[in-house]
């Protein structure tokens, strides 16, 4: 039953000669193809996940009672997992283990993403791979936690395929929309609040919502520059956004206060060249009232949320709803798998108000030719404000011309404006609130907080002017 950890007893051997034969973790790495994985010559990569390839083997056929050793490939390596392959030729069927790399396991992950897999699957009726078996601890054969989930064949990931074909994305982000849509559902009472979904002790049916619990959220930490562990994970305590958003603030204190980087801004980002790096300004002083202008800024959020109980009614928000966590088909381009739930949340519908990336990504690179009148402009240069325009699509008939990069860039933001519109009204055809324009306006204050808040510190220290002028306006 998928809504109880997957158990076996731990034995020191494979469990058969045959196992022999399993390719070694690094020898599948090597393995595969370039564009899988971060580099084939540093030994840091040859085994970031750092199991005994044949216990896998060995719990694969004890969860999913299959007693043969499959082919072992690797299915694709990103930021924060990988997961490989497992055919067993014989049923004619594979399977995906999917494992947390060892520089993101501060955040408890495998349990949530179960559980929201198996909700929207059997709940909401979206299309999302069958979770096979879990187990979210390190007290496992393996020695870390996993996910066995069915694989969907003959697909691609949208964005490898649709960028390719733009005349074609309209059903695609119909689809899209519909499922944005159906994450948004208000969730029953016993799930309010702000968190991840866990599995209940007596959970049995997943189809059933008393078999889900509300759990306090976790935020993965970022692999920064110069450091070797991931920097600023943060697990909440509370599940009342108030409570969560001040844990949230009062954690970059601590992180500073406890940190021996202090407030070396040049460590703050991912960039050595970062506009703010050996900023002489930022001091302990400074910093504090750029963070003080946060706090008020949050606050009034708040406020803003209460005036809108619609808006604060709970519901799942994908963070990370993009295009290349999304299977089409490979031929028809049809929607046929939601992947990869690491960033998947029980949080107000106003922050489920917003796009997905891939159609607000293409907007900010484009400020340098956009009006002050502008949307993204006046809401502070966030992405989840894009800049919209309309008109007719231009042919750019001399490439060298120099107004040429202008014409095409405007090109790109009439497109996005019509999908985003496309997608919206799509939203609304599925849900009144999406449609409703006071909310889309008022949603605004609690999406900035949200993610100045998930952004940490150093935005607060890089935003601090604009922080200030918004707190001085409230």
């Amino acid at each position: 039953m998928p809504t109880r950890p997957h158990t076996m007893p731990r034995q020191p051997h494979p469990r058969t000669s045959r196992l022999a034969l399993v390719p070694s973790e690094s020898e599948i790495f090597r393995a595969a193809p370039p564009l899988l994985v971060a580099s084939h010559d540093d030994p840091y990569f040859e085994t970031p996940i750092g199991i005994d390839t044949r216990l896998l083997v060995d719990a694969a056929s004890h969860a999913l009672g299959i007693d043969e050793v499959p082919k072992i490939t690797l299915a694709y390596a990103g930021g924060c997992n990988a997961a490989f392959l497992l055919d067993y030729s014989s049923l004619g069927r594979s399977v995906a283990a999917r494992f947390p790399l060892k520089w993101v396991r501060d955040a408890l992950r495998v349990e949530p993403a179960a559980a929201t897999m198996l909700f929207a699957r059997h709940v909401l009726g979206l299309p999302v791979p069958e979770v096979l078996a879990w187990n979210a601890t390190y007290d496992n054969p393996l020695g870390v936690p996993y996910l066995f989930l069915e694989y969907i064949p003959h697909c691609r990931e949208a964005w490898d395929r649709v960028y390719d074909q733009p005349e074609d994305r309209g059903p695609f982000l119909q689809a899209l929309a519909r499922c944005h849509a159906a994450l948004a559902r208000p969730l029953p009472p016993h799930l309010q609040g702000v968190g991840q979904l866990a599995f209940s002790p007596q959970a049995e049916d997943p189809s059933y919502v008393m078999s889900y619990v509300l759990r306090p959220l976790s935020f993965r930490g970022t692999l920064e520059y110069g450091f070797e562990e991931p920097v600023g994970a943060f697990h909440a305590r509370s599940t009342s956004l108030p409570e969560v958003w001040r844990e949230m603030w009062e954690f970059e204190h601590r992180a500073l206060d406890d940190s021996q980087r202090g407030l070396n801004v040049a460590e703050w980002s991912l960039l050595e060249d970062s506009d703010t790096a050996q900023d002489p300004e930022c001091n302990k002083t400074a910093f504090l009232a750029a963070s003080g202008a946060m706090r008020i800024f949050y606050q009034h959020a708040l406020d803003v949320l209460r005036q809108y109980p619609a808006l604060e009614t709970s519901c799942l928000v994908n963070l990370d709803y993009a295009y290349r966590n999304i299977l089409i088909d490979e031929t028809s381009l049809e929607l046929k798998g939601l992947v990869d739930w690491d960033d998947v949340y029980v949080m107000p519908f106003a922050i489920s108000m917003d796009y997905p990336l891939d159609l607000l990504e293409e907007s900010a690179p484009s400020r340098r030719i956009l009006p002050p009148s502008s949307e993204y402009v006046r809401e502070g240069y966030f992405r989840s404000f894009p800049h919209s325009e309309y008109g007719e699509i231009r042919e750019i008939v001399d490439f060298t011309a120099p107004d040429s990069q202008d014409i095409c860039t405007r090109n790109g933001l009439i497109y996005e404006t019509r999908e985003r519109d496309w997608y919206r009204a799509t939203l609304a055809a599925c849900d009144a609130r999406f449609g409703d324009p006071q909310l889309w306006e008022a949603r605004k204050p609690i999406l900035k907080a949200q993610q100045l808040l998930k952004w940490g510190g150093r935005t607060w220290w890089s935003d601090r002017e604009w922080l200030q002028a918004e707190v001085t306006k409230q």
